[in-house]
């Protein structure tokens, strides 16, 4: 069986040589193969945010059906009616003197699929996903229900929502990181925060690595870059198909880095240049496919959905002594958030040597709690970081050019400030790249005008 084959150690352990074996962000929260030997240390590279936190939605109706005890035939129903109601969880459950213990009596094995397996057949075991996910969320659900009751001043839990869009409930958590505690583990991650990596691993030792990057880096200070702006923007994205063209054409490899929507367009734009390379937020961590380009332009910012920052930051800070302040823009409700937007904070800029303004920043949307703002960071700013990073700056053997056209200030110092419209080109400078030449007389630089 090719599947059972993978994780048998091979010979040359026998003669105690290395044996390293490379596997994806997912395996981290799986539960360890019999057949696998633990390691002596584990390596993980770059951001494995995305692998550990969790998000599902449960029906009412399923929980309804299936949370129940002898002692309380309606402790679905209670909580249902709790949780619509917005009365506080917890504080009702203790009401009616449900406890841990009660809950730990809930028989949730009907669900669990009885999977059978054949050893010869080469379809393998039936899958049965919808009753085994089920089972999965109301068994979280109830052991999040007993680790958030075990707080005796809480009275709403923090991981359990309920999302009036869809008439359900919401459970965020972050999943168990299932590397054997005999393993050293060496995390390597140019944009890690020690204050969410100790939530995840405990404590840590941390150690920064300053670096000079190979570049000169150009930002603008007028333009936020968001999605909606180049969304709505049809000349603007002219412009950028022609600034990105005439580095093509003079012989550079221009990267562009935008989010997807902005991607796919610049994909089917008649007029793009076949050399410029193209990538999407979310997409390029870890890969080498642009460390030949020699200038990359990063358009906007990876702004995730302002609910979904908070809710990764409940999974994470459930258990934090001090409770987290949440932003009303980042209710799941939508009637709630309805027109709200968060808070504008002051963030400073890193400027170089080469850099003659003065020492400035811009005031962006932030949370009001300082560890979702810390979160937001690892999906907004982050992955501009991660983006530049992308052209292999720190051992190129040339000065490599960064255009960022957004205005969030990002860890990397700012060689010179601009506004947007200076990098974008207007339609004469478009004309004199194209005839490369100058017309003298003034009716001929009319005309071309």
């Amino acid at each position: 069986c090719p599947y059972i084959q993978q994780f048998i150690e091979p010979d040359m352990i026998e003669k105690d040589e290395n044996v390293i074996h490379v596997m994806v962000h997912n395996y981290l929260t799986l539960p360890r193969n019999p057949l696998q030997m633990n390691p002596d240390i584990a390596i993980i590279d770059e951001s494995f945010w995305g692998a550990l936190f969790q998000d599902v939605t449960i029906p009412m109706v399923s929980i309804r059906n299936s949370l129940v005890t002898d002692q309380f035939p309606r402790l679905g129903r209670i909580i249902n009616e709790a949780l619509q109601d917005g009365e506080p969880l917890l504080e009702v459950l203790r009401g009616y003197g449900i406890t841990s213990a009660e809950l730990s009596l809930v028989d949730l094995e009907v669900l669990k699929p009885n999977v059978s397996f054949d050893p010869v057949s080469p379809n393998g075991p039936m899958r049965h996903f919808s009753t085994a996910t089920l089972h999965r969320n109301l068994t979280n659900l109830v052991r999040i229900l007993q680790e958030e009751l075990a707080i005796q001043d809480r009275k709403d839990p923090e991981r359990i929502l309920y999302d009036p869009t869809n008439d359900s409930v919401r459970l965020t958590y972050v999943k168990d990181l299932c590397v054997p505690e005999t393993a050293s583990l060496l995390v390597l991650d140019a944009t890690a925060d020690q204050t969410l990596m100790e939530k995840v691993l405990g404590p840590v030792s941390f150690r920064r690595i300053d670096v000079r990057q190979q570049s000169f880096v150009t930002q603008v200070y007028d333009k936020t870059g968001s999605n909606i702006s180049w969304n709505s923007g049809e000349d603007d994205i002219d412009r950028l198909v022609d600034v990105l063209n005439v580095w093509a054409e003079m012989g550079e490899k221009p990267l562009c880095v935008a989010h997807k929507s902005l991607i796919q367009r610049l994909e089917d734009h008649s007029e793009l240049d076949k050399n410029v390379l193209l990538n999407n937020f979310g997409n390029l961590r870890g890969s080498n496919a642009a460390k030949e380009c020699s200038v990359i332009f990063i358009t906007g910012r990876n702004q995730p959905p302002i609910f979904s920052v908070d809710l990764k930051a409940r999974a994470l800070f459930w258990d934090s002594a001090t409770p987290l302040q949440h932003d009303l823009a980042a209710s799941i409700n939508a009637d709630e958030s309805a027109n709200i937007n968060l808070g504008l904070e002051l963030k400073s800029y890193l400027k170089s040597d080469r850099n003659p303004s003065k020492g400035s920043g811009i005031k962006a949307r932030a949370y009001t709690d300082v560890r979702i703002e810390r979160l937001h960071g690892q999906f907004r700013e982050a992955e501009t970081t991660q983006a530049i990073a992308r052209l292999r700056l720190v051992y190129s053997k040339y000065l490599k050019q960064v255009f960022l056209l957004s205005n969030l200030p990002v860890e990397i110092p700012v060689d010179r400030h601009v506004k947007f419209d200076e990098l974008l080109l207007d339609r004469l400078e478009v004309e004199l790249i194209k005839e490369k030449s100058i017309p003298l007389p003034p009716t001929g630089f009319l005309k071309m005008r």
